[in-house]
């Protein structure tokens, strides 16, 4: 879902994300392209990237030793260090930049919940929360990009405290049709350029 108000051609863009993608070869498992140019708007804001790292050990400044870290995030601050990058934000599941004065969103995820990260960041904000809609309409919730199936002993708490593992169990979701399945659709009906607005 892009904010950005200046917006460029589709096949700029698909170019400029190839660009960037190529900033980070040897770094990820799988990367696709997602929000608009998944969808082929003519026009892109920011570039949206559902990526599955790749994970190294790297040293760990605080405590001596050496910690496990997204090989996607530490890229992004060799890149932010040499000034190829302006890092905006970075965390575990999400990496904001510009690059060229375009602006990328990075969205890490594992094979487990592939699926959910692709379709919702693919998709425009209506179709997205209609699908969360669904899901919850189905007993399954999501959290923090994962998909749990809702357990019978689910209470009205279940809103606030839903994700700690006694409400619910974890949905292998590796692909989007495993995920379109769960929320009652059947994903070939919903190819990424008819991801504009809200399913029936």
């Amino acid at each position: 879902m892009s904010t950005t108000k200046t917006k460029i051609p589709l096949a700029e863009a698909e170019a400029h994300a190839k660009r960037f993608r190529d900033l980070f070869e040897g770094c990820y498992d799988r990367w696709e392209f997602a929000g608009s140019i998944r969808r082929k708007r003519p026009e892109v804001g920011d570039i949206d990237h559902v990526v599955i790292p790749k994970w190294i050990e790297v040293p760990n400044d605080l405590f001596g030793g050496m910690r496990v870290e997204s090989a996607i995030a530490a890229r992004a601050s060799e890149l932010g260090l040499e000034r190829t990058l302006l890092i905006r934000s970075a965390g575990d599941r999400r990496i904001s930049v510009t690059f060229e004065d375009v602006p990328h969103e990075l969205y890490c995820c594992f094979t487990e919940n592939w699926g959910p990260i692709l379709a919702i960041r693919t998709g425009s904000g209506d179709f997205a929360r209609c699908l969360v809609t669904r899901l919850r309409q189905r007993r399954h919730r999501q959290h923090e990009g994962f998909l749990y199936k809702v357990l019978d002993r689910c209470t009205s708490r279940c809103n606030e405290s839903f994700g700690d593992g006694q409400f619910g169990d974890l949905v292998d979701c590796p692909t989007e049709e495993a995920y379109f399945a769960a929320a009652g659709l059947d994903a070939s009906a919903w190819p990424p350029t008819r991801r504009e607005g809200v399913p029936i």
